[in-house]
């Protein structure tokens, strides 16, 4: 093949274009982006609908967003109404049932979903009419059926339950509340109890209260002209009739007059989930907007070069992220710097995380930083405009906010406008580094005390509700030996347990996929041990140990069982492990006494040369082991909690088991003690 005329001609110019270019120096920046908002068209209904127009027609897709601009609103006792009002609109309309309905959007191949400030609806465009039929049909017409209530009801009490063991969720479950206060609706949390009382009527009240056409917009991106809009909105939604919505007044959140901290214990914690938070006032579009973007983008921001993540990741190693966000609101923001950390460091990366922001507020950023940042903001902002939906959002809060019309026009020559002086005095209203509420959800009995320098410690639960610290004082003379021998006579005593000499425990778990069967037999003095995992049937697992052999495998072939695991399958052999446990006193610690789960209990570490050190439970009262906490390497935790103890011909075991990171519950069915076993089980 010859080589092509451009081809040559670039051979050719090559060593004249070399020559040309200095590689000693960074090539000149080119012309600042700039940003041309684009054409859009907006109008408004006689019934107060708005409705904004974005022709796109280089893709066949149409996406129809129907946004309520609602205010927030206690919920009181009920709170969570309004989520599940909106999660119902998508479960069926007078028209069409909740079946037909999903079949439909199924057919055109639609994206769908609905919430308590409106509905989305996407598809092709050659389906325009049907998608605004049903759009409309879903905003004017919900059924608010009881079946679908009681299943959203089911889920999200399922939810919250889980989220008691997530320390995130109740990081985040005690800055919402303590940040916005219990009278002002961003610091409402939903509870068991608050979905419990949740009825119908409560989500026909609301949608009857807010869902007018007054209060909304009617988003309408992709391949459709103005004209066609005009009579599709018309059919679907001119006759739609409402009201006047009526903002009622808000408490203002305040600043905490000094720096408080404020702890939710969670039993056997190996990291600290760190929050730095306080309300700011901020709304949409404020002249101080631009800027405390770019000063939260040196503090904290999306990029690795932000000083808190240069100082707690790069230079200290205390974490894999820190982060910081300055959030604007119509109503009241908020500034939040977060952390997840190992527990011994945890007050020296809150003790970081003040310090950086207070040098921001007391010293100017450097001229660097500031042309990083904004090299940053402007790329990013630049690549969103690639997405029409875009152009649309930005529509949408100019005319929500009530914005200047050349505000996103303007917006990358605001960005370049900022200055240092700028940043010194955004620091000083947005940065209170001595004004904050410390959060901090992990192990309350040794990290909280390192946390009383910043402030007095208080206690409280997973939905934020004052309790007592969780550390208690134990009687005199109680040792982790002395611990594990009350265990023992609380599961029938040393003599008996040392009689078991065969057992065989059939637990059940059931699972979205079907009943799962763990079967385990165990011949204690040749160190036999076989493990079956069952789906019905079907051996999903099976784990041997058979003196010093061990398989481990499944469907998938069999797994490599490193030394840790054959020390931990060798300590499962025992009927109660704290019969091995009790011949090593030299691998136990007495950490103490504490709260878990509502009871008090007597913690007991098992060091292991080999691996982490486990953390286990012990009932103060009944001396039965009711949690066993193992760390894993990614720095989080396996905790298994064990509840309901019976008696079986003697010995008593729990019935009861589960664990955070699996999505249901196993029940110990059967145990058998001293039968004959099949040797079959245990060939490897």
């Amino acid at each position: 093949m010859k080589p092509s005329f451009i081809s040559l001609l670039l051979c050719l110019l090559a060593p004249a274009l070399q020559a040309q270019i200095d590689r000693s120096k960074a090539p000149a920046p080119g012309p600042e982006p700039s940003f041309n908002m684009g054409t859009y068209y907006q109008y408004e209904l006689p019934n107060g609908l708005k409705v904004i127009v974005v022709e796109n027609h280089k893709i066949a897709r149409l996406t129809l967003q129907l946004y309520l601009d609602l205010p927030p609103v206690l919920e009181n006792d009920k709170a969570g109404t309004a989520y599940f009002m909106g999660e119902l609109l998508s479960k069926g309309t007078k028209n069409r049932p909740k079946d037909k309905l999903e079949e439909e959007i199924d057919l055109m191949g639609a994206s769908f979903f609905t919430s308590s400030t409106g509905v989305y609806l996407s598809g092709l465009s050659r389906h325009k009419a049907k998608l605004m039929e049903i759009m409309a049909d879903v905003a004017r017409n919900p059924t608010f059926d009881q079946i679908e209530l009681d299943k959203l009801k089911s889920q999200t009490l399922n939810g919250i339950q889980a989220s008691k063991e997530d320390p995130n969720s109740i990081s985040s479950n005690l800055r919402q509340a303590l940040v916005y206060g219990s009278k002002h609706p961003y610091g409402e949390l939903q509870t068991e109890a608050t979905i419990a009382a949740i009825q119908v009527d409560d989500c026909k009240s609301n949608y009857d209260r807010f869902f007018t056409p007054s209060a909304a917009y009617l988003v309408v991106v992709g391949d459709i002209s103005l004209s066609e809009t005009k009579k599709l909105v018309e059919t679907g939604f001119g006759k739609w009739e409402g009201h006047n919505l009526v903002k009622l007044p808000l408490d203002k959140p305040t600043l905490p007059a000094a720096n408080t901290v404020s702890f939710a214990h969670k039993a056997g914690a190996v990291q600290s989930v760190i929050a730095v938070t306080y309300p700011i006032e901020l709304p949409t579009g404020s002249p101080n907007a631009i800027a405390a973007t770019v000063l939260n983008e040196i503090l904290g921001g999306s990029s690795f070069g932000a000083r808190l993540m240069q100082n707690l990741r790069e230079d200290k190693g205390f974490t894999y992220g820190c982060r910081s966000s300055i959030s604007s609101d119509p109503y009241i923001g908020e500034f939040t710097a977060s952390a997840s950390v190992r527990n011994e460091v945890t007050d020296s990366a809150v003790t970081e995380i003040l310090f950086e922001m207070k040098r921001l507020v007391d010293d100017l950023a450097t001229e660097d930083e500031l042309k990083r940042v904004k090299a940053s903001i402007k790329g990013a902002f630049s690549r969103r405009l690639e997405n029409p939906q875009t152009i649309a959002n930005y529509a949408l809060n100019t005319a929500m906010y009530n914005l200047p019309k050349d505000y996103y026009a303007n917006y990358l020559k605001n960005v370049e406008a900022v200055t240092l002086a700028d940043l010194k005095a955004a620091a000083a209203l947005f940065l209170k580094p001595s004004n904050a509420h410390i959060i901090v959800v992990g192990d309350g009995v040794n990290v909280a005390p390192s946390l009383e320098k910043f402030g007095a410690v208080q206690f409280y639960d997973a939905f934020a509700q004052p309790v007592d610290a969780p550390g208690f004082a134990l009687d005199e003379g109680t040792t982790a030996l002395s611990v594990l021998e009350k265990a023992i006579a609380a599961y029938g005593g040393k003599d008996v347990l040392a009689k078991v000499k065969t057992y065989e425990l059939h637990t059940e778990a059931t699972t979205p996929m079907g009943n799962l069967l763990l079967k385990k037999v165990v011949v204690v003095k040749k160190k036999q041990m076989y493990q079956g995992m069952f789906g019905g049937n079907n051996l999903l697992n099976k784990t041997v140990v058979n003196g010093d052999q061990f398989y481990s495998g499944g469907a998938g072939g069999e797994q490599e069982v490193d030394e840790p695991t054959k020390a931990r399958l060798y300590d499962e052999i025992p009927i109660h492990q704290e019969i091995l446990l009790i011949q090593n006193t030299a691998s136990l610690q007495l950490l103490g006494g504490e709260v878990f789960n509502g009871q008090k209990v007597v913690v007991v570490a098992v060091n292991n040369p080999i691996g982490p050190a486990l953390k286990r439970y012990y009932s103060l009262e009944t001396g039965y082991m009711i949690a066993q906490v193992e760390p894993t390497t990614d720095g989080k935790e396996v905790i298994w909690t064990y509840d309901e103890y019976r008696d079986f011909g003697g010995i008593k075991l729990p019935t009861k088991l589960k664990n955070n990171v699996m999505p249901f519950d196993f029940e110990l069915q059967s145990a058998n003690f001293n039968e004959k076993v099949s040797k079959s089980l245990f060939k490897i």
